[in-house]
Protein backbone atom coordinates (compact mmCIF):
# COMPACT_ATOMS: atom_id res chain seq x y z
CA UNK A 1 0.00 0.00 0.00
CA UNK A 2 1.47 3.26 -1.02
CA UNK A 3 0.85 6.54 0.64
CA UNK A 4 -0.63 9.01 -1.76
CA UNK A 5 -0.69 12.72 -1.01
CA UNK A 6 -3.37 14.63 -2.76
CA UNK A 7 -2.17 17.63 -4.74
CA UNK A 8 -5.01 19.83 -3.39
CA UNK A 9 -3.53 19.97 0.09
CA UNK A 10 -1.50 23.04 0.50
CA UNK A 11 0.81 23.38 3.46
CA UNK A 12 2.18 26.65 4.66
CA UNK A 13 5.12 27.28 6.90
CA UNK A 14 4.23 28.99 10.17
CA UNK A 15 6.61 31.51 11.59
CA UNK A 16 8.15 30.28 14.83
CA UNK A 17 6.82 31.93 17.99
CA UNK A 18 9.32 34.31 19.45
CA UNK A 19 10.64 33.85 22.97
CA UNK A 20 9.31 37.27 23.94
CA UNK A 21 5.72 36.23 23.14
CA UNK A 22 6.09 33.01 25.12
CA UNK A 23 7.56 34.94 28.04
CA UNK A 24 4.76 37.50 27.90
CA UNK A 25 2.12 34.75 27.87
CA UNK A 26 3.83 32.99 30.81
CA UNK A 27 4.02 36.29 32.70
CA UNK A 28 0.32 36.94 32.03
CA UNK A 29 -0.67 33.47 33.29
CA UNK A 30 1.53 33.85 36.40
CA UNK A 31 0.07 37.29 37.11
CA UNK A 32 -3.45 35.98 36.66
CA UNK A 33 -2.65 33.11 39.05
CA UNK A 34 -1.34 35.55 41.69
CA UNK A 35 -4.39 37.80 41.36
CA UNK A 36 -6.83 34.89 41.65
CA UNK A 37 -4.92 33.55 44.67
CA UNK A 38 -5.06 36.96 46.36
CA UNK A 39 -8.80 37.25 45.67
CA UNK A 40 -9.41 33.80 47.17
CA UNK A 41 -7.31 34.65 50.24
CA UNK A 42 -9.20 37.95 50.62
CA UNK A 43 -12.56 36.15 50.48
CA UNK A 44 -11.34 33.59 53.02
CA UNK A 45 -10.29 36.41 55.36
CA UNK A 46 -13.64 38.13 54.94
CA UNK A 47 -15.46 34.86 55.68
CA UNK A 48 -13.39 34.30 58.83
CA UNK A 49 -14.10 37.83 60.03
CA UNK A 50 -17.81 37.38 59.32
CA UNK A 51 -17.81 34.24 61.46
CA UNK A 52 -16.17 36.24 64.26
CA UNK A 53 -18.77 39.01 63.88
CA UNK A 54 -21.57 36.42 63.98
CA UNK A 55 -20.08 34.94 67.16
CA UNK A 56 -19.83 38.35 68.85
CA UNK A 57 -23.37 39.21 67.73
CA UNK A 58 -24.69 35.97 69.24
CA UNK A 59 -22.85 36.67 72.51
CA UNK A 60 -24.25 40.21 72.56
CA UNK A 61 -27.77 38.91 71.94
CA UNK A 62 -27.36 36.41 74.81
CA UNK A 63 -26.02 39.14 77.11
CA UNK A 64 -28.98 41.40 76.29
CA UNK A 65 -31.41 38.57 76.98
CA UNK A 66 -29.68 37.89 80.31
CA UNK A 67 -29.78 41.61 81.14
CA UNK A 68 -33.50 41.68 80.37
CA UNK A 69 -34.03 38.66 82.65
CA UNK A 70 -32.14 40.41 85.46
CA UNK A 71 -34.17 43.60 84.96
CA UNK A 72 -37.37 41.56 85.08
CA UNK A 73 -36.24 39.81 88.27
CA UNK A 74 -35.31 43.13 89.86
CA UNK A 75 -38.63 44.66 88.88
CA UNK A 76 -40.43 41.69 90.41
CA UNK A 77 -38.43 42.04 93.64
CA UNK A 78 -39.17 45.73 94.10
CA UNK A 79 -42.78 45.60 93.00
CA UNK A 80 -45.05 47.30 95.56
CA UNK A 81 -47.12 44.15 96.13
CA UNK A 82 -44.02 42.07 96.83
CA UNK A 83 -42.59 44.70 99.17
CA UNK A 84 -45.92 44.99 100.96
CA UNK A 85 -46.07 41.20 101.48
CA UNK A 86 -42.47 41.03 102.72
CA UNK A 87 -43.04 43.95 105.09
CA UNK A 88 -46.20 42.32 106.46
CA UNK A 89 -44.26 39.08 106.88
CA UNK A 90 -41.72 40.91 109.05
CA UNK A 91 -44.44 42.48 111.17
CA UNK A 92 -44.50 45.94 109.62
CA UNK A 93 -47.76 47.81 109.17
CA UNK A 94 -48.55 50.73 106.87
CA UNK A 95 -48.42 54.21 108.36
CA UNK A 96 -51.72 55.78 109.31
CA UNK A 97 -50.93 59.33 108.24
CA UNK A 98 -48.97 60.87 105.48
CA UNK A 99 -47.85 63.93 107.42
CA UNK A 100 -44.29 65.12 106.94
CA UNK A 101 -42.38 66.97 109.65
CA UNK A 102 -39.65 69.47 108.88
CA UNK A 103 -36.43 68.81 110.78
CA UNK A 104 -34.68 71.97 111.97
CA UNK A 105 -31.22 72.51 110.52
CA UNK A 106 -29.45 72.54 113.88
CA UNK A 107 -30.99 69.17 114.79
CA UNK A 108 -29.89 67.68 111.47
CA UNK A 109 -26.35 68.98 112.03
CA UNK A 110 -26.27 67.68 115.61
CA UNK A 111 -27.36 64.21 114.44
CA UNK A 112 -24.81 64.22 111.63
CA UNK A 113 -22.03 65.26 114.02
CA UNK A 114 -23.06 62.63 116.57
CA UNK A 115 -23.08 59.92 113.93
CA UNK A 116 -19.63 60.97 112.69
CA UNK A 117 -20.66 61.12 109.05
CA UNK A 118 -19.51 64.71 108.43
CA UNK A 119 -16.12 66.21 107.73
CA UNK A 120 -14.66 68.32 110.51
CA UNK A 121 -14.82 71.43 108.29
CA UNK A 122 -18.59 71.05 108.11
CA UNK A 123 -19.20 69.60 111.55
CA UNK A 124 -17.25 72.30 113.37
CA UNK A 125 -18.20 75.60 111.75
CA UNK A 126 -16.06 78.68 112.25
CA UNK A 127 -17.40 81.27 114.70
CA UNK A 128 -17.92 83.80 111.91
CA UNK A 129 -20.20 81.35 110.10
CA UNK A 130 -23.72 81.40 111.36
CA UNK A 131 -26.57 78.98 110.82
CA UNK A 132 -29.09 81.78 111.24
CA UNK A 133 -30.30 83.08 107.83
CA UNK A 134 -30.83 86.60 109.21
CA UNK A 135 -27.16 86.84 110.23
CA UNK A 136 -26.00 85.88 106.76
CA UNK A 137 -28.13 88.58 105.13
CA UNK A 138 -26.98 91.18 107.61
CA UNK A 139 -30.32 91.82 109.17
Amino acid sequence: MALVISPQRHLTVVEPVSRGAVGAAALFVAGLFVIVTLVVAFHATIAAQQLEIDKVTAELRAARAYHDELRQSRAALIAPDVLRERAAGEGMVPGRTGRFVAVPQDVAVAVAVASGSMDDDVALPRPEDSLQPDDAIGG
